[in-house]
């Protein structure tokens, strides 16, 4: 049933008119990890280099993927996938998965030949997402979100 729901949403590039969702949907899957979750999410998409992704169904926004090339970063051949997120009616139909697929394509399509995460290390339906994707986890970042929780550098090579 996943693939049969999954296959009616669409990605497409962020637009003007995405901000509000964007930090509606931040607020919504972060605020466990920051009090500011849904401010500091639509300022990740903003930043220069980033590329922010969003899915629809039926016409409306359901999730979002934002990653990063370039600057800030400013290592050649590495993106970062700052936050990948799906609406809570949503979760648990693919999307999530279809989203990160997309991204990865996106960015070994532009020669990245590694991206790069951080996720909560108590957030265990993302860290099987990414398992499950390729991804390996390589640090344990202790204190990493503002509210203290742990997290885990997860790198995937493309």
């Amino acid at each position: 049933m996943p693939s049969i729901l999954s296959a009616a949403c669409t990605i497409r590039r962020k637009q003007p008119n995405d901000d509000t969702f964007i930090s509606n949907l931040g607020e919504e899957a972060f605020a466990e990890y920051s009090p500011t979750a849904g401010s500091q999410t639509l300022s990740m998409s903003n930043r220069k280099g980033a590329v922010t992704l969003i899915a629809e169904r039926n016409g409306s926004p359901v999730g979002l993927a934002i990653l990063q090339l370039g600057e800030p970063l400013d290592r050649p051949g590495v993106a970062y996938l700052h936050a990948i997120a799906v609406t809570a009616p949503e979760r648990g139909r693919g999307i999530g998965r279809k989203l990160l697929a997309k991204a990865v394509g996106l960015v070994r399509a532009r020669g990245v030949r590694e991206i790069q995460l951080s996720t909560a290390d108590a957030n265990l339906a993302a860290l099987d997402l990414f398992t499950k994707s390729g991804f390996s986890i390589t640090k344990r970042l202790e204190g990493h979100y503002r509210r203290g929780q742990a997290a885990y550098l997860m790198s995937k090579v493309l």
